[in-house]
């Protein structure tokens, strides 16, 4: 019997004017954000080429003193996974650009956040964002008065006096619902699976892209149907949604993330700066200062090569010198960051948990770890990065220790142009889950409730 309602429930829906009109304008906004997501992922990532081209080119256009190609480094980027042209999550607010150079340790720069009024407000017209925000608005405006009309009209105390039963109507109306959303989204689902079709592990996140997805449709289309079942009229229907709507939509996540950065704030990054060049001058756990670290250096080469000279040592100390700097830079970021990041994590869990109150921040969580462009997936990137690094500027000044003093320190475009480059392989689906295992679970949570709301809702059969 349920099967025959939901059948019903769509053809009704797709008989309505206004419903098509509201699928069209839906898709317009669906296919402007897809086409500018896939222009702008294409557009960086052409830069992207030319730019590390352009780098790499001008590293190896002349021979170097080793050292000076160290403070000339390099630039790497932070490449956009396919699924990024619908979800492009922190990207353009955590930067993308890593700047490599010899003593120092960079952030990520070249941050593009966009800056109107609306996006600031309530986010870029993603794709994301219309799947999140405004599909859920639509599905109110489609299911708010599903069980209410039948009851103004009526013809509920007719259907149950011919044997329907409760159990079917309201399954019957939730799968109905949730099976016309699916329809309006069924093309951003399709293009997401040919995004990732040339590579397995891209066609196994759009396919949990997906999943997770439906899940969020499905949990939206319950609530509706069910405050529809529960309330007297349609109009008691409608105001009830839109306010459960702009509460777990706009209300909750704001003031979670408010919560999380006032409960576990972050330094400033000139006050981070600032902490970093303290410790490399004056030392940490009592490694001594510069100077200090600098003779103890040097006391231990000529012990080692059993000379009482510097000048009369096999290597050049000058390399030495500034690799034991660069280890101990390293060190000291290390140090000064680890609080950071447990702070940044402190936020994290914190935003996860409150995905148990809202499913808005499920999907949102979910959708940016399956597109690769989550804090996590940043921080994976940023780490990486940091040890291509330090490997850059120990190979440099590996060369360095090799010259006397006497000679002329210099490394050839042969070998310059022969270094290692940078690459950065995806993340495994492993990674994601056990960054996000929370977000995951929180999905069965509501998926698990709403059940048991509709059964008990079910059980009560007070609805007239």
């Amino acid at each position: 019997m349920w099967l025959i309602i939901a059948k019903k429930e769509i053809r009704q829906a797709f008989g309505n004017q206004v419903f098509i009109l509201l699928c069209i304008i839906t898709w317009s906004i669906l296919s402007v954000s897809i086409i500018n997501g896939l222009k702008n992922y294409q557009n960086i990532k052409q830069q992207q080429e030319d730019a590390k081209e352009l780098f790499r080119n001008e590293l190896a256009q002349k021979d170097r003193n080793p050292h000076s190609a160290a403070h000339f480094g390099t630039y790497i980027f932070k490449p956009f996974a396919p699924l990024s042209l619908y979800d492009p999550g922190v990207n353009n607010y955590s930067g993308s650009t890593y700047r490599v150079e010899a003593h120092k340790q960079s952030e990520m720069n070249f941050a593009n956040p966009p800056d109107t009024i609306t996006i600031l407000r309530f986010g870029e017209l993603s794709t994301s964002t219309v799947l999140q925000l405004l599909i859920p608005l639509l599905l109110i405006f489609i299911s708010f008065s599903s069980i209410s009309k039948e009851r103004e009209a009526g013809t509920l105390k007719i259907l149950f006096a011919q044997g329907l039963q409760h159990r079917s109507l309201l399954w019957g109306k939730i799968f109905g619902n949730y099976f016309i959303i699916t329809l309006i989204v069924l093309p951003v689902f399709i293009c997401a699976l040919i995004t990732g079709i040339s590579n397995y592990d891209i066609l196994l996140k759009s396919i949990l892209f997906i999943i997770v997805y439906s899940f969020y449709f499905f949990i939206i289309a319950s609530i509706c149907v069910l405050i529809s079942y529960r309330t007297k009229t349609s109009k008691d229907s409608l105001l009830s949604l839109l306010c459960i709507w702009i509460l777990l939509c706009i209300v909750f996540p704001k003031l979670i993330a408010g919560i999380a950065t006032t409960q576990y704030s972050l330094i400033s990054y000139h006050k981070f700066q600032e902490q970093i060049d303290h410790d490399f001058s004056f030392g940490i756990n009592k490694d001594g200062t510069y100077k200090e670290r600098k003779e103890k250096i040097e006391a231990k080469l000529l012990a080692q090569y059993d000379v009482d000279s510097i000048s009369l040592l096999p290597v050049n100390i000058d390399g030495i010198l500034l690799q034991a700097s660069e280890d101990y830079n390293s060190k000291v970021y290390q140090y000064r960051s680890a609080p950071v990041t447990n702070q940044m994590e402190q936020q994290k869990y914190l935003y996860k948990l409150a995905s148990f109150f809202t499913p808005y921040i499920s999907i949102q969580q979910s959708s940016m770890a399956f597109a690769e462009t989550d804090l996590y997936h940043h921080h994976n990137f940023h780490k990486k990065a940091r040890r291509y690094r330090d490997d850059f500027v120990r190979t440099l000044n590996a060369e360095l220790t090799k010259f006397q003093k006497n000679q002329e320190h210099i490394v050839n475009t042969t070998f310059l142009k022969n270094m290692k480059q940078f690459s950065y392989n995806p993340t495994s689906v492993r990674f994601v889950f056990d960054k996000q295992y929370l977000v995951f679970i929180s999905f069965f949570y509501w998926l698990v409730l709403l059940i048991l709301t509709v059964e008990i809702s079910i059980r009560k059969k007070n609805i007239f």
